[in-house]
C-alpha cells in the first residue's frame, strides 16, 4: 500500500517522517510539500490513500484532490484540517526508506544515519518531482525512476544499474553508428537514382525529339525549306537550354548534399566527443549515484542526431522529387507547345497552298475553255468556208444533181 501526504508545512512533514520511521509495516509513505510534485508523483505511480492538507501554497487541497481523482479515480482522498493528525489506517505504519539494503550491507549505524540524514537534506532543498527522474532502463513498458527510489537503492542494486547503463550506452553507441552507415548508404543510393532518373530523363528527351522531328519531316513536305531549318535550330537551342538548366539543378542538389554530410559528420564528431567526455565523467565522478545521474544524456543527443538527419534526408528527397516532377512537366509542356506551333504553321501553308493551287486550276481551266472556244469557233468557221466552196465547185461540175 502506498499512502500520499502533502503539506506546505515543511516542519510538520519532518515530524511525520520521525513519527513514521519509528514504526515498522509495510506501507510506503510518500511525503511532498509542493502540490504539483505531488501531482506528477501520483500521475506516474500507484498510489492508494491521499491526505491532503486543506490550504496549501499553490491551491486548495480540494483542487488537489480533483485532479489527482482525474488519472487515479481509485484513490481514496482525504482533506485534513490545518491543525487535524493523519488517521493512518492500522496499528502502526513507517515511511518508505529509500536506503533500505540487505543486511550487513552498511558498514556502521552511523554510516547509514548520514546517509538517511542526507536523504532528508536533499527532500527540503530539492523537493522530487518528473525533473529529477532517471532512466533505469529503455525498454517498452518501463517508467523512469525518479531520484527518491534511485537514492533508495543500495550499492550492489546502483552498481548493477551501472553497469546495465554502461552495457545500453555501448549497444546504443553501436546502433547509433549502424543507423549511420544505413542513412550513409541510403544517401548514395539516392545519388545513384537521381543519376539514373537524369539519363533516363535525357533519352526520353533524346526519343521524344526524335519523334518530334520524325512528325514535323512527314507533316511538312511542302514547308519552305529555310523555314523548317529555322525552326528545327529553334527547337535544337531550346532543348540543349532545357539540358543545361536540368544539369544545374542536378550540381545544385549535389552540392547541397555534400554540404549536409559534412554538417552531419561535424555533428556526429561532437556527439563523439560529448561521449567521450560522459565517459570521463563517469570515471571521475565521486558518487556512483552522481556519475549514474550525468550520463542520461547522451541517449537524447544520439537520438535528436539521428531523427535530424533522417528528417533532412526525406526532406531533401522530397525536394529532389518536387524538383524532377516540375522538370519533367515544363519539358512536356514545352514539347507539346512547340509540336503544336508546327502544326499550326505547317497547316496554315498547306491551306495557303492548297487555296494557290486551286486558283491556278481555276485559271487554266478558264484560259482552257477560252482556247477551246477560240479554237472550235475556227474550225467551224473553216469548216463553213470549205463546205461553200466544195458546193460552188459541185455547181460547175456537168452532171450535177441538185
Amino acid at each position: 500500500m502506498t499512502i500520499l501526504l502533502v503539506d506546505s508545512d515543511k516542519r510538520a512533514l519532518d515530524r511525520e517522517a520521525q513519527r513514521l520511521s519509528r514504526r515498522q509495516s509495510g506501507i510506503v509513505v510518500v511525503l511532498h510539500s509542493s502540490a504539483a510534485d505531488a501531482e506528477k508523483f501520483a500521475m506516474h505511480h500507484d498510489v492508494d490513500i491521499v491526505y491532503v492538507r486543506e490550504k496549501l501554497d499553490e491551491m486548495s487541497g480540494q483542487e488537489l484532490v480533483r485532479r489527482i481523482l482525474r488519472f487515479r479515480p481509485t484513490a481514496e482522498c482525504h482533506v485534513l484540517g490545518p491543525e487535524e493528525d493523519i488517521p493512518f489506517a492500522g496499528a502502526s505504519c513507517r515511511e518508505w526508506d529509500p536506503f533500505e539494503t540487505e543486511a550487513n550491507e552498511f558498514d556502521s549505524p552511523q554510516e547509514e544515519n548520514t546517509m538517511v540524514g542526507a536523504l532528508v537534506n536533499r527532500m527540503e532543498a530539492k523537493p522530487l518531482g518528473r525533473h529529477y527522474s532517471f532512466a533505469k532502463t529503455e525498454r517498452e513498458g518501463d517508467l523512469p525512476m525518479t531520484e527518491h527510489e534511485l537514492r533508495g537503492l543500495g550499492r550492489r542494486q546502483l552498481l548493477e544499474l551501472m553497469l546495465e547503463q554502461g552495457k545500453e550506452m555501448e549497444s546504443s553507441k553501436a546502433a547509433y553508428e549502424k543507423d549511420l552507415d544505413f542513412l550513409k548508404a541510403e544517401h548514395e543510393r539516392d545519388l545513384e537514382y537521381l543519376k539514373a532518373e537524369h539519363e533516363k530523363e535525357t533519352s526520353q528527351l533524346k526519343k521524344e525529339l526524335e519523334q518530334a522531328k520524325a512528325a514535323i519531316k512527314e507533316q511538312a513536305n511542302s514547308v519552305n525549306e529555310a523555314e523548317l531549318e529555322a525552326q528545327k535550330s529553334q527547337f535544337e537551342q531550346t532543348v540543349e537550354s532545357l539540358k543545361a538548366q536540368h544539369q544545374q539543378d542536378l550540381d545544385a542538389l549535389r552540392e547541397e548534399h555534400k554540404e549536409e554530410t559534412a554538417h552531419l559528420r561535424e555533428e556526429l564528431e561532437q556527439a563523439k566527443k560529448s561521449l567521450e567526455k560522459r565517459e570521463i565523467a563517469l570515471n571521475e565522478a565521486g558518487s556512483i549515484a552522481v556519475a549514474a545521474l550525468q550520463i542520461n544524456g547522451v541517449f537524447e543527443a544520439a537520438q535528436a542526431a539521428s531523427q535530424q538527419y533522417i528528417e533532412n534526408i526525406r526532406s531533401l528527397s522530397d525536394r529532389q522529387a518536387a524538383i524532377c516532377a516540375q522538370r519533367d512537366v515544363e519539358n512536356r509542356v514545352e514539347v507539346e507547345r512547340k509540336l503544336k506551333e508546327a502544326e499550326e504553321k505547317c497547316a496554315a501553308m498547306e491551306y495557303a497552298s492548297k487555296r494557290k493551287c486551286e486558283a491556278m486550276e481555276q485559271e487554266a481551266k478558264q484560259k482552257s475553255e477560252a482556247y477551246w472556244t477560240e479554237v472550235s469557233r475556227r474550225l467551224q468557221s473553216f469548216y463553213e468556208n470549205h463546205r461553200e466552196l466544195k458546193r460552188l465547185l459541185d455547181f460547175g461540175t456537168p452532171g450535177a444533181q441538185f
